[in-house]
């Protein structure tokens, strides 16, 4: 069977909400603790939180998967990747968005189904012709990932390899839907409350 590493990539700085989105409430958990808890859940072979903010890299350790501060949060996303393959070892890396609170274990299992059957080495959520997080890749991109600089993070790999791409296509926005904005975050607030009750 494949192992399919998940790697959080938590070491943003939340610019555009003004203080960090990723610890913001979440019903009874914080965003990225969310997001921990539904990669644990689902059939990832290990989960790897990379971080900056040392509340985030607790929130980690609490539910003992591995952690790894990224020290040079301020190059851009490609350091958070970097960092999240010094602990990888399996056969694909599945880069999980720590601000994606609705991400679903049908999705995550979804995406690694589709890897283990489809022969593409990248597996990439769509909806609307946009693509989404979270995005797998084949270990055979391991040294091109390890190159990745910027906020392009592994898109680059993408627009070089787009026959080699699996587009999984999502129904639910949400299921894909990350938080920048204030509006944003309270859209979701408000979608979770209507999942839970049954709306």
């Amino acid at each position: 069977m494949l192992k399919i590493d998940g790697i959080i990539l938590a070491s943003g700085f939340s610019r555009r909400m003004g203080s960090d989105k990723l610890l913001l409430p979440f019903g009874e958990d914080l965003v990225v603790e969310r997001v921990v808890k539904t990669a644990l859940k689902s059939r990832l072979s290990k989960v790897i939180l990379v971080y900056r903010n040392a509340r985030v890299g607790e929130i980690g350790k609490k539910y003992g998967v591995e952690t790894i501060k990224n020290h040079k949060a301020k190059l851009g996303q490609a350091e958070s990747v970097k960092s999240g393959l010094k602990r990888a070892t399996g056969d694909g890396y599945l880069f999980i968005a720590g601000d994606q609170p609705l991400l679903s274990c049908s999705l995550v299992n979804g995406l690694t189904h589709a890897f283990a059957t489809s022969g593409k080495g990248i597996i990439i959520p769509t909806l609307d012709g946009e693509i989404h997080m979270p995005i797998l890749f084949s270990n055979k991109y391991r040294k091109a990932l390890q190159r990745v600089h910027g906020e392009k993070g592994g898109f680059e790999i993408i627009s070089g390899n787009k026959g080699d791409i699996h587009w999984y296509h999502v129904e639910d926005q949400m299921d894909v839907c990350d938080i920048n904005t204030e509006n944003q975050y309270r859209e979701l607030i408000s979608r979770k409350d209507r999942i839970d009750n049954g709306l």
